[in-house]
């Protein structure tokens, strides 16, 4: 028999944490917008609250998440996010030392550089993959990475994915730095990231800037549709319900074989005769929040 385990691919997921002031900010809003609790927020969501204790306890919780508690809160999700220009620039230093002979021509302005993205919503996001030799598990910070793939395109390249396979980073951005960094790549310019040596870099689609968020929104609309129907013999095979609430959810005799069930609130849910082959299960410690 197949282990289900074998065949899942394992992804590091962006992660996001506030900032001090985007908490005073959020708080307002819970009060402004009438909610009286936190957990009260988080079932409007259809959110588990232990997520929505981290990201109010300042902790990382996933980029899809954090933009889902924003939104739910009407605030700018980026205005929220912690962005310490000191931090970024001891990353930007950092790599450059490691690097030096990444790419010569990168030059760091530390108080000069700009640091503001700005992605024109009218604009197609053009999505690629790199992938890199080493182990996922050897590289220390992401962040590192993007920042060096910024310096060598433009600002609106982030990394939105890393999966096993060697290393692939799936990266994002304007159709003009995608091709400026392919360029630079093909051309071997740019010959490694902190260290990686890139051994391919393949463009993956063309998209709108909204596509990530509609399967956001899909996703969500799938935790709706299993806490509000009752339905034996669901198909959720491999599916991502990570940080969802399904408290009192019918599960019974659902296909979960490797679904991604991390942080999720099963509280009360039905799981009699599901197949939790492979599932992620992994739950919070953090205290949660009334």
């Amino acid at each position: 028999m197949t282990n289900p385990n074998l065949n899942r691919r394992k992804k590091q997921k962006i992660t996001y944490t506030a900032s001090n002031e985007g908490i005073e900010a959020a708080e307002k809003a819970l009060k402004r917008l009438g909610f009286d609790s936190k957990s009260n927020f988080a079932e409007s969501q259809l959110m588990s609250r232990s997520t929505v204790t981290k990201f109010f306890q300042c902790k990382p919780i996933q980029l899809d998440s954090f933009k889902r508690i924003c939104d739910g809160l009407k605030l700018n999700w980026e205005e929220i996010a912690e962005f310490p220009k000191r931090k970024q620039l001891e990353f930007v230093e950092q790599a450059n030392c490691n690097s030096l002979a990444i790419n010569e021509e990168v030059e760091i302005n530390g108080t000069n550089r700009r640091r503001v993205i700005v992605i024109d919503k009218e604009r197609k996001i053009v999505k690629v993959v790199i992938t890199l030799e080493g182990d996922i598990n050897s590289v220390s910070n992401f962040k590192i990475l993007e920042l060096i793939l910024r310096e060598n395109s433009g600002d609106t390249i982030k990394i939105v994915d890393i999966t096993e396979g060697s290393i692939k980073l799936t990266i994002e951005g304007s159709k003009e730095d995608i091709e400026r960094l392919v360029e630079r790549i093909k051309s071997k310019k740019l010959t490694e990231l902190n260290g990686f040596f890139i051994k391919d870099i393949q463009i993956l689609n063309q998209s709108s800037d909204d596509d990530e968020s509609n399967k956001v929104i899909n996703r969500w609309s799938l935790v709706q549709q299993i806490i509000s129907q009752k339905t034996k013999n669901r198909n959720l095979r491999g599916v991502d319900l990570s940080d969802a609430n399904l408290i009192d959810a019918d599960l019974i005799d659902a296909d979960l074989i490797g679904a991604n069930l991390s942080d999720a609130d099963l509280s009360g849910a039905n799981l009699s005769g599901a197949n939790l082959s492979g599932a992620d299960l992994s739950v919070p410690t953090s205290f949660i929040l009334s």
